[in-house]
């Protein structure tokens, strides 16, 4: 039987998606602190130190929010350069 979650944007996860994107490498920390939070809603994982390359499983229609988060991180952070996909950032 094929793997439903394969395709799915979730990673085993039942009710969770999967974005992937980058921040400055200085955020990670205070962006995980902030996911926090949402208590059960926001998982972020850390894949590149160096390159701020980050994934949060996000419960299933939590992307508007996510995007409305991670763009007014960015603007605390002063900084322009994250990298969302075009899915959090419309």
């Amino acid at each position: 039987m094929p793997d439903k979650n394969k395709h799915s944007g979730h990673i085993g996860v039942p009710g969770m998606e999967k974005i992937i994107f980058q921040i400055p490498p200085s955020g990670v920390y205070l962006l995980k602190f902030l996911l926090e939070g949402y208590d059960n809603i926001f998982f972020l994982s850390t894949l590149n130190r160096d390159t701020g390359t980050v994934r949060v499983l996000a419960a299933r229609g939590a992307r508007r929010d996510l995007g409305l988060i991670i763009r007014d991180f960015s603007l605390s952070m002063g900084v322009a350069d994250i990298s969302l996909p075009t899915s959090l950032s419309g």
